[in-house]
C-alpha cells in the first residue's frame, strides 16, 4: 500500500505514517486508541486521506460498541472542506458500516458545499440520510437546512422545488424566519420578468404566500414582493398573448 493516489494527489507523509501505524495495529487485534482514530480524521487535506480514512474506519469497525457522532463529524467536514465531496457524500451513506452517526453540524456544512457546487439533489440526498439516521431529532428540520437547500435551489432556478422543500420543513414543525421567505419571493419576483419562467414562479410565489399566512408573519416587504411578483407576471404574458392573439386573426 502506499501514499500516492492518481493524478499526482498523496496523502502526507504524517497522515500515512499514522494511518500505517494503526492499519498494522489492527491487523494484530491491536487497535488504536479511539482518540487517536479521531485526531488523525481531523488532519485530513485531500481526497486520498479520504481514501486511507475511509479503509481505517471499516477495520476499525468492529471495535466501535457505539455509533457516536464525534468520529464521523470530522470525517465528513475534513472531506468536504478538502472538496472530496463525492467521497464525503459516500462515506455519510455508509455510516452504519463505517460506525458512526451523521452529526448536524458536518452534515449542514456538505449540504452547504454541494449547494455551492450546484449539486442540489446531492445536498437533499445528504440531509435525507442525516434525518434517518437521526429520525427524533427534530434539530434535522431546523431553518438553517431550509436556508441550505432554498439557496441552492434558487441558485439553479428551481422555484417550485424550493417552495415545495418550504412546505415539507414546514410540515416537519419548522418555522421558516421572515428573511427565507424575502429572499425566496425576491428571486421568483425577478424570474417572473420572463415569460419563459413566470408561470413557474408565480406558482412558487402562491405556495411562499401560504405559508407567509399559516406562520402568521405580517410582513410589508413580503407583500410588496408578492404584488411585485403577480404584476410582473402579468407584465410577461401579455406579449405573449398578444402575439398569439394575432397569429389566430392572420
Amino acid at each position: 500500500e502506499e501514499a500516492g493516489g492518481s493524478g499526482g494527489v498523496r496523502a502526507s507523509e504524517e497522515f500515512f505514517a499514522k494511518y500505517a501505524a494503526m492499519r498494522k495495529g489492527l491487523q494484530h487485534r491491536q487497535p488504536p486508541k479511539r482518540r487517536d482514530v479521531f485526531n488523525l480524521l481531523l488532519t485530513i487535506a485531500n481526497d486520498k486521506e479520504v481514501q486511507h480514512a475511509r479503509v481505517l474506519l471499516q477495520a476499525y469497525a468492529p471495535y466501535v460498541p457505539k455509533l457516536d457522532k464525534a468520529p464521523g463529524g470530522a470525517l465528513i467536514r475534513a472531506s468536504a472542506r478538502a472538496g472530496a465531496l463525492s467521497e464525503a457524500l459516500e462515506l455519510l451513506s455508509d455510516y452504519r458500516e463505517l460506525r458512526f452517526l451523521p452529526s448536524l453540524g458536518s452534515t449542514l456544512f456538505l449540504m452547504q458545499k454541494l449547494g455551492q457546487a450546484g449539486r442540489v439533489e446531492d445536498a437533499v440526498r445528504a440531509h435525507g440520510i442525516m434525518v434517518s439516521a437521526l429520525p427524533d431529532d427534530p434539530r434535522c428540520w431546523s431553518a438553517d437546512y431550509l436556508e441550505t437547500l432554498t439557496r441552492s435551489y434558487l441558485k439553479e432556478g428551481q422555484h417550485g422545488k424550493a417552495a415545495k422543500m418550504f412546505a415539507t420543513f414546514r410540515e416537519m414543525g419548522c418555522m421558516p424566519p421572515v428573511m427565507l421567505y424575502r429572499l425566496a419571493l425576491s428571486q421568483c419576483s425577478e424570474a417572473c420578468h420572463d415569460a419563459a419562467t413566470s408561470s413557474d414562479a408565480l406558482a412558487a410565489v402562491a405556495l411562499f404566500e401560504g405559508g407567509i399566512k399559516a406562520d402568521k408573519h405580517q410582513d410589508p416587504t413580503c407583500d410588496q414582493l408578492v404584488a411585485k411578483a403577480k404584476q410582473a407576471a402579468e407584465d410577461a404574458q401579455k406579449p405573449q398573448a398578444e402575439e398569439e392573439a394575432s397569429a389566430g386573426e392572420g
